[in-house]
């Protein structure tokens, strides 16, 4: 009985060693499952936060994109999607897989 199951963990292992890795390459900002953008600024001297329209991600071609954070020490920074986080920055694009 003991050999069994050491034949099959042994099988069991080899598989998991030997099977081949997928990747998935985004090609455009299309091929990702989503994209947040920050949506307000928070400026921490007045512990407040502003409406903004700017587009942090950007396509620029050739599968190359653009995850730009504008940050002014002290002033003023992109900030998350709620007004509830004073203390990060968000530029965000979720992971799916597409296609076989």
């Amino acid at each position: 009985m003991k050999k069994i199951l050491l034949a099959g963990a042994a099988f069991a292992l080899g598989t998991l060693a030997f099977t081949p890795a997928r990747a998935v390459t985004a090609t455009s900002l299309n091929d990702f499952g989503g994209i947040e953008e920050p949506e307000v600024i928070y400026h921490p001297s007045s512990n407040s936060f502003t409406n903004d329209s700017f587009v942090n991600i950007t396509d620029q071609g050739s599968g190359t994109f653009r995850m730009f954070l504008r940050f002014h020490a002290g002033v003023s920074w992109d900030g998350d999607r709620t007004t509830t986080s004073t203390d990060r920055q968000r530029a965000k694009s979720k992971c799916s897989v597409r296609g076989n």
